[in-house]
């Protein structure tokens, strides 16, 4: 009787030591949730944002980790709505993630905030480029525990105005833009700062569900423009540039950053391509080491280049990882305490200078087409607005 109960105690013990060490490599692992639109409109971005950051994460775990800990990542699919996306904060919070990677879209990153600031998890989205996703407009105040990657729309208007007066040499020029927040203030942002730096804005012309372009084209013909900028969809783009060099207008086109050339030169033949500029968070052959190694690891992992939306979320893993790193903890409050006092991070999109509210300064890259397929052309730098 004595045997069989030591040898039952004795499985007792070692029952408890397997789940002791079970429960301890749990608690060892760092868990990082993602909250990006997996299906849906926004399918395409969020999932080229979720392999930035799988990579980042595989690479990051072949060095050890954070703190000698393997880092888990957890998403949750917001189908790019935003009653989902605050959804997934609370899914994730359930799952006690030390920080949550995403949403991209500017609705449903709003909407995420209130479940982020009641719940203090650190939060950066990649790819949101509107300003209240980090500040409260109504309080006047920066939520402390939101952040970004992605430079902002008013940076992104006045560099592409910069761009038009001095490497394109104009001064008159016309704003053709969409009835959405994006568009119109990517249009405001580039006419404020043409205007401010002596140029002009000829045409400032809503063109939303107008596919009569004759009348515009009419009009920019009159007035002369020097250089058209079209803040608008990449559908959008293409009807516009299709119309503009039909009607015989060759002159300087310039778009935003979600322009997407390989699309757009599909939709194009090679010669209405000539003199088309657009900016982009990010270039694979911009002649940067970093942006270089991220491009040639990426394209070993997937078989593909990556686009802007993946070294986004490349960056803001790494930018998180870097917080983790500089406090030494990856508690919620302490990551957030990082974030805050983190003023410059190099990135594979760019070197990164980080003002009060959060935002990240950068140099926009300029594209654009070079037989008839997408070519980097240089960094235009924020100083140089």
């Amino acid at each position: 009787m004595k045997i069989k109960k030591y040898g039952l105690a004795g499985l007792c013990i070692i029952m408890a030591v397997i789940v002791a060490f079970c429960y301890s490599k749990q608690q060892g692992t760092v868990i990082i949730g993602i909250n990006l639109a997996l299906s849906g409109e926004n399918q395409v971005q969020g999932e080229a944002t979720e392999r930035g950051i799988v990579l980042a994460k595989n690479q990051l775990n072949k060095r050890g980790g954070m703190l000698g800990r393997p880092v888990k990542l957890v998403s949750v699919d917001n189908h790019g709505k935003p009653a989902d996306a605050a959804m997934a904060v609370e899914q994730l919070n359930m799952r006690h993630v030390a920080a949550i990677i995403g949403p991209n879209v500017h609705d449903c990153a709003a909407a995420a905030v209130t479940n982020i600031m009641n719940k203090k998890i650190p939060m950066i989205s990649p790819a949101g480029v509107q300003p209240d996703i980090t500040t409260d407009k109504q309080q006047n105040t920066v939520y402390p525990y939101v952040f970004r990657t992605a430079f902002l729309n008013a940076q992104q208007g006045e560099t592409m105005a910069a761009y038009a007066m001095e490497a394109c040499s104009t001064q008159k020029m016309a704003v053709l833009y969409e009835d959405t927040a994006c568009s119109c203030e990517l249009a405001a942002h580039f006419k404020k700062a043409a205007e401010r730096h002596g140029g002009e804005v000829l045409l400032y012309e809503n063109v939303s569900g107008n596919m009569d372009t004759s009348a515009v084209t009419a009009a920019l013909k009159e007035q002369s423009c020097q250089a058209i900028y079209l803040p608008v969809s990449q559908d959008t783009a293409a009807v516009w540039i299709q119309a503009l060099r039909d009607a015989g207008i060759g002159c300087p086109v310039l778009g935003p950053d979600s322009w997407q050339g390989e699309m757009l030169a599909a939709a194009l033949p090679a010669d209405y391509l000539q003199h088309v500029f657009y900016a982009a968070q990010y270039a694979t052959d911009a002649k940067d080491p970093l942006s270089e190694d991220f491009a040639e690891a990426y394209y070993e992992m997937y078989g593909e280049l990556p686009d802007s939306y993946a070294a986004l979320g490349y960056d803001a893993f790494m930018l998180l990882a870097k917080a983790v790193e500089n406090g030494q903890s990856v508690k919620r409050e302490d990551i957030a305490e990082q974030l805050n006092q983190l003023k410059e991070y190099q990135g594979v999109t760019g070197n990164m200078i980080f003002d009060d509210h959060h935002n990240p300064v950068k140099a926009v890259c300029v594209l654009s087409f070079w037989e008839h397929e997408p070519a980097f052309l240089e960094r235009q730098e924020a100083a140089d607005i």
